[in-house]
């Protein structure tokens, strides 16, 4: 029977290597840092627009309209904040879309789904080993080494209408046909084709001309603070000059249609 400090000198040694093999999972998670993506896009309707992304947030500046675009864990929350005039705008993920940020007069329509984009293969892009998803009507291109929430691939489907794919879309083309009917179509106020896409063919509506890790930094993902809270998404999306010069210019349709209705009813008294 050992002796009792030769006892205590190997309970010691046990505790010891016990507690050594537990707190190794322990230092591992403490020394796992979070990553973090910077991304450089330009899409069709908001362009040059600087991305970081992590995998449970994402901070998206659009240089175009002068706009900040965040949204992350647990609440998920869109954030629109404009920095040079402080105000803001939250509200839910199904509230939010890219149709609303440009349209005044749009919905926030629920997500189209459809079936789950397959994969056709794989591609490089921007270095980066990229496999390729066919949509309903699109091609859309993302990297796997970018690991992200589901939710963030679903803010850009509702900010993109990009198809829900399992990472951050890099790169999109469509194939569009022309329909033809908006073309002759007509209302007594606004002509609809105006403010529709006439285009068809092979387009393509997403690049990414830089795509690369950075250092993770918290601070990229804080929301502001102290910003005057806004109703309407299009009152942060758009500046204040932006946003009389589009008052200005449906009064002036409004208005110009008005006089042309009134001239056709004049021309069929005569």
């Amino acid at each position: 029977m050992p002796s009792l400090p030769e006892f205590a000198r190997k309970l010691v040694l046990t505790i010891s290597s016990v507690g050594a093999c537990l707190s190794l999972p322990l230092l591992a998670a403490a020394k796992a840092q979070p990553s973090e993506w910077l991304v450089v896009q330009s899409h069709e309707s908001k362009t040059d627009a600087v991305i970081h992304v992590t995998h449970d947030a994402v901070k998206l500046e659009s240089k175009a309209l002068g706009c900040t675009l965040l949204t992350r864990a647990p609440d998920w929350k869109v954030h629109c904040y404009r920095p040079v005039e402080k105000i803001e705008w939250i509200g839910d993920m199904g509230q939010f879309s890219g149709m609303v940020m440009s349209n005044p007069y749009a919905l926030p329509k629920p997500t189209l789904r459809g079936p789950a984009p397959r994969c056709l293969g794989e591609t490089e892009l921007n270095g980066l080993k990229c496999k390729i998803y066919k949509g309903f009507a699109s091609e859309v291109y993302c990297a796997d080494s970018i690991s992200v929430d589901p939710m963030v691939v679903l803010f850009f489907n509702r900010l993109y209408g990009t198809p829900l794919v399992p990472s951050v879309p890099l790169y999109e083309r469509t194939h569009k046909r022309v329909d033809r009917d908006l073309v002759r179509r007509k209302t007594d106020w606004l002509d609809t084709a105006v403010a529709s896409d006439l285009r068809g063919g092979r387009l393509v509506k997403l690049t990414t001309s830089s795509c690369r890790p950075v250092p993770y930094n918290a601070k990229d993902f804080e929301v502001p603070r102290g910003y005057k809270r806004k109703v309407d998404l299009i009152e942060v999306s758009y500046s204040k000059d932006q946003r009389q010069e589009i008052t200005e210019m449906l009064d002036n349709v409004g208005f110009e249609s008005n006089l042309e209705h009134k001239r056709g009813k004049e021309g069929r008294r005569k």
